[in-house]
C-alpha cells in the first residue's frame, strides 16, 4: 500500500500510471507504477534562460516593438544612404558624401527621439521623408549652378547646401504646425487626387534616378542622361542593378512576412560576394569594376563638423 502523500508526490513528478489503474479502499493504488522520475528537471543553458527572462521583463507589446524597430533600421539605413544621393548628386560633392550620410543619419536620430517623446502616434517612425527631397535636390542644383558662377569652392557649396536644407527644412515644420493650429488641412484635402498621383509619380522618377546613378556610377538628372546606361561598359553593373531590383520587388509582393524584406536587404551583399568568389574575383577585382567603393577613412564628428561650419 502507499499512502496518499506518496501517490500525489509519485503523480507531481511525473510518473506513468497505466490507464487502467485505480484507487481501492484505503487509498491503495492496484496497479504499479511503470516509470517514476523524481529526479529534479535538467536546467536549460545560461542564454535561454537569460533570453526568457528578458522576454518576461520586456513584455510582449515591448518585445514587439523591439522586433519592428530592428526591421524598420535594416530597411531605412540604405533608404537614408539614397535620400543623400539625390539631394546630392553632384560629382563636386562626392568627396564629401559620407559625411552628408552621417548628417542624414543624425538628422534621422533626432527626429525618431523627438516623434517617440511627443508623437501621439506609438508607431510612427522618424526619418528623413522622400517627399520633401526633391525640393532640396533643386534648391542644390541651384546653388551648384550659381556657386560655379561665382567662384564657389567645393567646400563652400557643401557648407551652404547644408545649411540651406537646414533652413528650409525648419520653415516647412513651422508652416506644418501653422496649418494644424488654424485647421487649414480641410483646405489641402480639397487638392485633385490625379494631381496628387501625378506629384508622386514626379518624386518615384527621382527616386528611380538616384538608384540608376548609385548602381551604374554616373550622374543621372534629367531624361536625357539615361542614354548614357546603354553603354556596353555599364552592361555587368545595369545587370546586376536590375536583378536586385526584381528580387527585392519579388520579395515585397509574394512573400508575406515582415522580416522578408530585411533579411534580402542583409543577403544580397552576402550572395554578391560568394558569386564573385565563385566567378574568380577578388575584392580589388570588384573595386577595379566599380561595383564595391575604395574605402574613405572614417570621418569622426570634427570631420562631420566641418561641412557645417559656415565660419570656416
Amino acid at each position: 500500500q502507499v499512502c496518499p502523500f506518496q501517490c500525489a508526490m509519485h503523480l507531481s513528478q511525473g510518473s506513468l500510471l497505466r490507464e487502467d489503474s485505480t484507487f481501492g479502499p484505503g487509498f491503495a493504488v492496484e496497479k504499479k507504477l511503470i516509470q517514476c522520475n523524481l529526479s529534479p528537471p535538467a536546467r536549460s543553458p545560461w542564454f535561454q534562460r537569460s533570453l526568457r527572462s528578458w522576454q518576461q521583463r520586456l513584455g510582449t507589446d515591448h518585445q514587439t516593438g523591439v522586433i519592428y524597430g530592428v526591421v524598420n533600421w535594416i530597411v531605412c539605413v540604405p533608404s537614408l544612404v539614397s535620400y543623400a544621393h539625390i539631394v546630392f548628386p553632384q560629382a563636386v560633392f562626392r568627396p564629401y558624401l559620407p559625411m552628408v550620410v552621417k548628417v542624414y543619419f543624425l538628422s534621422s536620430a533626432v527626429m525618431q527621439v523627438v516623434m517617440t517623446l511627443l508623437s501621439d502616434v506609438e508607431f510612427s517612425i522618424g526619418q528623413i521623408q522622400d517627399v520633401g527631397l526633391i525640393f532640396l535636390a533643386g534648391m542644390v542644383r541651384n546653388l551648384v549652378s550659381w556657386g560655379k558662377e561665382a567662384g564657389l569652392t567645393p567646400e563652400e557649396l557643401i557648407t551652404t547646401s547644408i545649411w540651406q536644407s537646414a533652413i528650409s527644412t525648419c520653415f516647412v515644420g513651422i508652416s506644418l504646425i501653422v496649418i494644424g493650429k488654424l485647421k487649414l488641412i480641410q483646405y489641402v484635402q480639397m487638392l485633385p487626387l490625379p494631381v496628387v498621383g501625378g506629384y508622386l509619380g514626379y518624386i518615384g522618377y527621382f527616386c528611380l534616378a538616384a538608384g540608376l546613378g548609385i548602381g551604374s556610377g554616373r550622374e543621372v538628372n534629367d531624361p536625357s542622361t539615361l542614354l548614357q546606361l546603354l553603354d556596353p561598359e555599364l552592361a555587368l553593373k545595369m545587370s546586376l542593378l536590375a536583378v536586385t531590383a526584381l528580387v527585392m520587388i519579388f520579395v515585397h509582393f509574394k512573400v508575406k512576412h515582415f522580416l522578408a524584406m530585411p533579411l534580402t536587404l542583409l543577403l544580397l551583399p552576402i550572395v554578391f560576394f560568394v558569386c564573385a568568389d565563385a566567378a574568380g574575383l577578388s575584392l580589388e577585382d570588384c573595386r577595379a569594376r566599380g561595383l564595391v567603393p575604395y574605402p574613405r577613412g572614417s570621418s569622426g564628428i570634427g570631420e562631420i563638423w566641418q561641412i557645417v561650419d559656415y565660419h570656416d
